[in-house]
Order: C-alpha cells, then structure tokens, then sequence
C-alpha cells in the first residue's frame, strides 16, 4: 500500500476542481434558481469547462443534478457553512459567502 499524502503542493483532481470551485464562486455573483435553489445553467456549464473531468453532452441549460461532482460541492460548501443562500428580492435568492470561508 503506497503511503501518498494529500498537501497544498500534490492535490487530487477532486480537491484541485473544489478549489476551481471555490475561485469561480468568489469572482463571480452566483444568483440561484427560483425553484430550488440551485445554480443557474449558465454557471454550471462555465463551472463544468473548469473541472479536470468535465461533464460530457452538457448544454447551457443542463440542470445541475446532471453534474454530479458540482452537485456535491453545492452541498459542500452549504453544509460546511463556507456559503449561504441569501434571499435579496422575493425572486433573487444569492449564494454569499460566511466567516468560515476565510477559515478554510
């Protein structure tokens, strides 16, 4: 059994899209969909083209359950308290970064 380790400097493709992930999310407003409350098709398409192994026969108005590896860094990161959703108008619900961000 080899005794690789995970740091900063050698990464495995899922902590190297996370962190894509994460950088896409801080420069970007990530508005969520009114339904339920998921991200936009045009974020996850543009999320998608980021990843090491990118969802194949994907159009700009996949639904984000179709992206399994973005779906669960969606959960992630509301279950880690890294990002809220935050409703600005009856209709605009916003994923907003938490203190704890900062901390990761």
């Amino acid at each position: 059994m080899s005794k690789f380790k995970i740091t900063k400097a050698i990464q495995t493709p899922i902590l190297q899209d996370f962190s894509l992930f994460l950088d896409y999310l801080e420069k970007n407003e990530i508005t969520l969909t009114k339904k339920n409350k998921y991200f936009r098709c045009k974020d996850l398409f543009a999320l998608n083209q980021l990843m090491s192994d990118p969802v194949e026969d994907v159009t700009k108005r996949t639904p984000q359950k179709s992206y399994p590896e973005l779906h669960l860094f969606y959960h992630l990161v509301l279950a880690g308290d890294l990002y809220k959703r935050k409703s600005k108008t009856k209709t605009k619900t916003l994923l907003i970064p938490t203190k704890n961000l900062k901390k990761y």
